[in-house]
């Protein structure tokens, strides 16, 4: 059997690759809330010296007996804690508290994620760096959550878009709670600024916060909520098809008339649609074709039957990403709807009927002759 093995590890990888609902490190097991300006004396474990925050905030994670540090910035000494105290007021010295995952996060996340296969490898990876890093980015210093919610709200309302940004993501790093980031990324999301650059910075930011909200969020309203968030960040991203099973299933933990309607919206702009119309008339027999945004199912369609029309004795031929009708006649006009249900290859559906108005114009004026004819030159004679 164990020549077998190596066979057996490559397709688990490639199914790993492959498969969303394969189990990965989907959310930090330890991470950091930073306090500054502040000692926590005794329980030294070994100090590290001439070193960084970032390193020493490192350290202390990698070791399971490493529960807090101080960081001292002017002599870049970094002293990790197997306990901490009350903190001492200490100018110029950097603290972290090491905050556990909540139990079944993990599980959690993994579960999310085989529900989100629009999600891709890099954007769990992303949301992944995020949530690992942000306690260092945003000091929440040892406030609850909830102050930094009201102080997050307060700058929103007063037009501070970026504190409240600022303020929201201490709570993150507080309590690493769904609706902290939900309300992370719809603050990100509301920031304006005329440099395109920073807007997309921000904007990527807002997605990658969206998605661990989605992976944190637990059934119902919460999940809706931040699959909201989620499908916003993706259309705002360039990724709009990507929006439209994001709200489905939001719908399907919370559905409301708003979500419906942003449904409805994103399909029209980014799902299985018409994006053009063309008339063939140079051909001897005529004929009208609709192009759809993706390839049409290949076979066991009647497609005929997805075509409403006054007009008889129109024959429907479907091929790739088109649609054609033949038994048209040059020179006359004619309108057509093509029905709600009219599906494509992926399974996606036209989710509207769509109606098609087109003139068949005359071909262009030809000079033709039959079998061998010549044009002989002008002579005297």
């Amino acid at each position: 059997m164990r020549h077998l093995w190596p066979l057996v590890v490559c397709v688990l990888l490639a199914f790993g690759l492959s498969h969303p609902a394969m189990a990965q490190d989907m959310v930090p097991e330890r991470t950091t809330i930073i306090v500054r300006d502040v000692d926590f004396p005794g329980g030294d474990l070994r100090p590290i010296f001439d070193t960084t925050l970032t390193a020493c905030d490192a350290a202390c994670r990698a070791d399971p007996d490493c529960t807090a540090f101080t960081f001292n910035s002017r002599s870049n000494a970094c002293f990790p804690k197997s306990a901490y105290g009350e903190a001492v007021a200490f100018s110029g010295a950097v603290s972290g508290i090491i905050r556990a995952a909540t139990a079944g996060a993990e599980a959690l996340a993994n579960r999310r994620w085989s529900d989100m296969a629009f999600l891709s490898q890099a954007d769990i990876d992303a949301a992944y760096a995020q949530a690992d890093s942000l306690g260092l980015t945003d000091y929440s210093g040892q406030f609850p959550a909830e102050d930094w919610r009201l102080s997050a709200q307060g700058a929103f309302d007063e037009g501070d878009t970026e504190g409240a940004m600022r303020r929201i993501g201490a709570a993150v790093a507080t309590g690493d709670q769904a609706r902290d980031w939900t309300a992370y990324a719809r603050y990100l999301l509301a920031i304006e600024t005329d440099n395109g650059s920073e807007m997309q910075q921000f904007e990527a930011r807002a997605l990658t916060a969206a998605t661990n909200a989605a992976l944190r969020a637990s059934d119902g309203a919460e999940l809706a909520d931040a699959l909201d968030m989620l499908a916003v960040a993706l259309e705002r991203g360039g990724r709009g098809a990507d929006a439209i099973p994001a709200l489905r299933l939001a719908i399907a933990n919370n559905r409301t008339q708003a979500r419906d309607e942003a449904l409805d919206r994103v399909l029209g702009l980014f799902g299985f649609r018409v994006t053009d119309t063309r008339v063939d008339v140079e051909a001897d027999f005529p004929r009208i074709c609709a192009t759809f945004s993706e390839p049409l199912a290949a076979g066991g369609v009647i497609y005929g039957d997805f075509v409403q029309s006054t007009v008889s004795g129109l024959a429907v031929e479907a091929d790739g990403r088109q649609l054609c009708l033949s038994g048209v006649r040059h020179g006359e006009r004619y309108e057509f709807t093509l029905r709600a249900g009219l599906p494509a290859a992926s399974g996606e559906v036209l989710h509207a009927p769509v109606t098609l108005r087109q003139y068949v114009r005359d071909r262009a004026p030809s000079v033709r002759f039959a079998g061998r004819a010549y044009i002989l030159p002008a002579s005297e004679g």
